[in-house]
């Protein structure tokens, strides 16, 4: 049975988020430390064409500045 194409890309926009945003018990990870946990689990954990998708360098940019406005409103709060 295949898994669906939302909860593949969900899984890593889901493990992306627990790595890089602060919990109770732990400081966010940086962006490159979560792309790393996404690139560690390629092809394992990820669909690998989702993986190189979601890593590559244009989509990644933009994961980025996505991130940094994020924590930026956190710490106006």
């Amino acid at each position: 049975v295949a898994i669906p194409l939302a909860a593949r890309i969900v899984a890593i926009a889901d493990t992306f988020d627990a790595v890089t945003h602060t919990r109770r018990y732990r400081h966010g990870a940086s962006a490159q430390k979560g792309a790393a946990v996404i690139a560690d689990g390629r092809g394992t954990q990820f669909d690998p064409d989702l993986t190189d998708r979601f890593l590559a360098p244009t989509t990644f940019a933009r994961v980025e500045r996505i991130l940094e406005e994020s924590r930026e409103g956190e710490l106006s709060r």
